[in-house]
């Protein structure tokens, strides 16, 4: 299984609001950890840490043991809201700590764009970058300490505050006029929480045929995941990866979890396992290599000698 993990806009909002209700008021050492091997970590009270594994073969976010070669950092600040944008695929974690910042608040921005992860912190008083994981230019942003932070520009795509049967008009507006072959581009570029994870799952028959009521079956499967209450956390098994989620998705095997923390642990174990197999299978395959190039060398001088 390959190991690279997926964030989409339904899954950054869950674990947000998984987040929040998690560490909501809790103690936090003020600055995160930013790491050489791409992760970030927020020190917390009772002896935990929030870690982010940003490298783009990860992806993994846990609740894990404060490292002890840390523990001398007092968690003297407070985690305040833990917020996604609708549509997004941004983190934003607003740390409080009196006057000792201006304004007294600083947030931790976890981007989680396709493979340009990163972490920065900002001050929100005047937006400039404290610190960054990866400090470097993105789209025309300037992502290093002292620069204005700008977040990635929105997607825009339809589905904000917006009444059932207004949507309906709109999906069908939008994608009866277009081929089922065609239609999973058409919901990717224009409707909210869409994803390459999801797409397949929502339109389902609607790639293959222009039945109306099949149609409207991809809208509900849409409006549902819109408006679900709460998230009902899974792994999904997807063909090449398994895949944290806040939902089950038709069509697709999957096992429940009590969180999405708890999916990201059995994901980072499922990854960790498949690493270690295709280690030993390249060594498996360099050994082969050896015997084969071992034995052609050993074939040769006889074939001179007769």
């Amino acid at each position: 299984m390959s190991n690279a993990l997926r964030f989409d806009p339904p899954l950054v909002r869950a674990l947000a609001a998984e987040l929040g209700a998690l560490l909501a008021g809790r103690a936090v050492h003020p600055n995160p950890v930013f790491d050489a091997d791409l992760s970030a970590t927020l020190l917390l009270d009772r002896g935990e840490a929030l870690r982010w594994d940003l490298h783009p073969t990860r992806g993994w976010v846990r609740l894990v043991a404060r490292p002890p070669e840390l523990a001398d950092r007092t968690p003297d600040a407070r985690i305040g809201r833990v917020h996604a944008p609708d549509d997004e695929r941004l983190l934003r974690i607003d740390l409080h700590e009196g006057n000792r910042f201006r304004g007294g608040t600083r947030a931790l921005v976890v981007e989680l764009h396709t493979n340009q992860w990163n972490a920065l912190l900002v001050d929100a008083a005047d937006r400039r970058i404290v610190s960054a994981l990866r400090s470097r230019e993105a789209g025309g942003r300037s992502l290093y300490p002292g620069e204005v932070y700008r977040a990635p520009d929105p997607q825009r795509r339809f589905g904000g505050s917006v009444a059932e049967d207004k949507a309906r008009a709109e999906w069908i507006a939008r994608l009866a006029p277009v081929p089922p072959p065609e239609r999973r581009g058409a919901l990717l570029r224009g409707f909210a929480g869409t994803s390459p994870i999801n797409a397949a799952a929502l339109l389902g028959a609607a790639v293959e045929t222009d039945d109306p009521a099949v149609l409207e079956g991809a809208f509900t499967r849409w409006w549902g995941m819109r408006t679900r209450p709460s998230a009902e956390p899974v792994l999904l098994d997807l063909t090449s990866a398994v895949q944290p989620y806040p939902f089950s998705l038709d069509g697709v095997a999957s096992r429940p979890f009590d969180s999405l923390l708890a999916a990201f642990d059995a994901a980072a174990e499922v990854t960790a396992a498949g690493a270690d197999e295709r280690e030993r299978a390249a060594l498996r395959a360099r050994v082969a290599k050896r015997v084969v190039t071992s034995t052609t060398g050993e074939a040769s001088p006889s074939a001179h000698s007769a």
